[in-house]
């Protein structure tokens, strides 16, 4: 019996143990944001028709597309995000993006003019010169984006590597009022221009890029910026084919996680087990 009491705490320790690191890998795929309040977005489209949502605490993908009687599929392709729709407490989404529709203006009646008397004719004044105002500038920058093919991996853009297609690229402003996304283009850098957001207001704004699938980023993936207006920015990114070595691996993890998670799983069991049959055996 007593040696049975010295080994409780220690299977007391090993279940607790076991049951918080359980609990960590539940918690930890979700990645969503709880630290900070987010205003609370009206479905009112801006100029562009554009409908935009401020991730607010507690709310997911599917709850944000109920709201816009929309899918979260349209949500994932709208944001650029990974197909577990990973989004945190602050961010700026694009729910939808609105098409005005004309409406015909409804006839009215015309009232009945009075009569005039005819007037006597006017002499001809011959037509005034037109001189067209010049348009005004608008304040806003413009930002380039190029992805292209690292083939030697340097992250660095040399003679002979080409712009590269499939690249997911968004950008946000710091406040939440621009939020775009677009698709890098392909070709020779001599004879083909990169993919570029305009008019752009000026502010502070995030950008980050997703490479297409059979490829490896060699460059950063993250770029904070700066839009003044009236000047283009042209960023780089770098991607590097994927060798066979790589796909290997990243299939291995994949497989892997369901492996740990039956694990430990089984783990807690037995510590659960272990901790039933001392209790039974202290009250013989």
């Amino acid at each position: 019996m007593k040696k049975i009491n010295k080994l409780r705490p220690l299977a007391l320790i090993i279940v607790f143990f076991l049951s918080f690191t359980l609990l960590g890998q539940f918690a930890a795929p979700s990645r969503f944001a709880s630290a900070q309040d987010a205003p609370f977005n009206t479905a009112t489209p801006d100029a562009n028709g554009y409908i935009y949502h401020t991730v607010r605490e507690n709310e997911y993908c599917y709850t944000i597309a109920e709201l816009y009687n929309t899918s979260v599929e349209r949500i994932i392709s709208l944001n650029n995000l990974d197909l577990d729709c990973t989004i945190f407490v602050g961010r700026t989404l694009l729910v939808a993006i609105v098409t005005a529709t004309a409406v015909p203006p409804t006839a009215e009646p015309v009232p009945a003019q009075p009569t005039v008397p005819p007037q006597e004719a006017q002499p001809t004044q011959p037509p005034a010169d037109f001189v067209p105002e010049p348009t005004a500038m608008l304040d806003t920058g413009k930002v380039c984006i190029i992805l292209f093919h690292d083939v030697d991996g340097n992250g660095m853009r040399t003679d002979g590597e080409n712009f590269l297609y499939g690249g997911e690229v968004s950008i946000n402003d710091r406040t939440g009022t621009v939020s775009r996304v677009s698709t890098t283009v392909a070709g020779d850098p001599d004879t083909t221009k990169p993919m570029c957001f305009e008019q752009l207001p000026p502010g502070e704004y995030n950008i980050s890029i997703a490479v297409p699938d059979g490829f490896n980023n060699t460059t950063a993936t993250n770029h904070a910026i700066t839009v003044v207006s009236g000047e283009t920015i042209t960023i780089d990114f770098g991607a590097q084919e994927a060798t066979p070595e790589d796909m290997n691996m990243q299939g291995e993890a994949r497989a892997l996680s369901p492996l740990l998670f039956i694990l430990g799983g089984v783990i807690l069991l037995s510590g659960l087990g272990l901790l039933f049959y001392m209790v039974r055996a202290r009250k013989r």
